[in-house]
């Protein structure tokens, strides 16, 4: 049975994507839990929008995580340590105003 899925599931697939299962599984498991709809023509359709959207997040992510990582080098960074908690915190070394 193929089905639309509507969050991802792992071993399945990811939101938006149009897979095949066992029907059991699908009427048992997936429907019923929100997790999936039939694939008919409209869901089809929605997941290519969905499938869209989720490009275009994830596109932009991409592009901002390459805008900090051009910025990161060019600070340094100190690494210390507490030693009352064992934490990790970062400090820029800024120039003295």
């Amino acid at each position: 049975m193929k089905v639309l899925l509507r969050r991802d599931v792992k071993g399945i697939g990811r939101r938006g994507d149009i897979v095949t299962v066992s029907s059991g599984h699908a009427r048992n498991f997936l429907i019923p839990n929100g997790l999936a709809v039939e694939a008919t023509e409209g869901a089809v359709a929605q997941a290519e929008t969905l499938k869209r959207s989720r490009d275009l997040r994830e596109a932009a992510d991409k592009d901002s995580a390459r805008a900090i990582a051009a910025v990161l080098p060019t600070h340094h960074w100190w690494f210390l340590q507490r030693p009352e908690r064992l934490a990790s915190c970062l400090v820029p070394l800024l120039p003295a105003i």
